[in-house]
């Protein structure tokens, strides 16, 4: 029983640190927060629990926007870290039951979800330029993680 704790908490420490690496590796975009930091996120919300992959996913956009000087602010930020939380726990729920749902959900959730909060709270103006740029990098994400997970789900750990 101690073992797997130890494991448990081990694998998200590694999965942590990447989202942290990866939230260096970022795309061209006018904002500068479109980056890779999801992948650990989405793949946790599968591999290990939905929830621990949601609080991957938003320490990993918190990097990110951390490494990109905070451009939205602190509070945008955070929302946008919600909305990561949402788009990798739905990603991890959804999964078990339908993959390709999962992954256009998981993609949908993760550009439209902060937009609409956010154009809400600010101007749409300001953030639908971006949208092309998430779309991209949010299925990159997505994809990515999907294809680790389905290589590494029939490794005996």
């Amino acid at each position: 029983m101690r073992d797997n704790k130890i494991k448990l908490i081990t694998t998200i420490g590694i999965l942590v640190a990447l989202s942290v690496v990866f939230s260096f590796i970022k795309m061209p975009s006018p904002a500068g927060t479109v980056a890779f930091d999801a992948i650990p996120g989405f793949f946790a919300a599968v591999f290990l629990l939905p929830f621990i992959g949601g609080l991957i996913g938003a320490v990993g956009h918190i990097a990110t926007a951390a490494t990109a000087g905070f451009p939205f602010g602190l509070l945008s930020h955070f929302i946008i870290a919600l909305t990561m939380f949402v788009a990798c726990y739905l990603y991890g729920v959804l999964y078990k039951k339908n993959r390709y749902f999962a992954i256009v959900s998981g993609v949908m959730i993760n550009v439209f979800l902060a937009i609409l909060i956010l154009g809400s709270v600010y101007d749409f103006s300001l953030f639908l330029p971006l949208i092309p740029f998430l779309l991209v990098g949010s299925t990159i994400n997505v994809i990515l993680a999907t294809i680790i997970y389905e290589s590494l789900k029939k490794v005996k750990w």
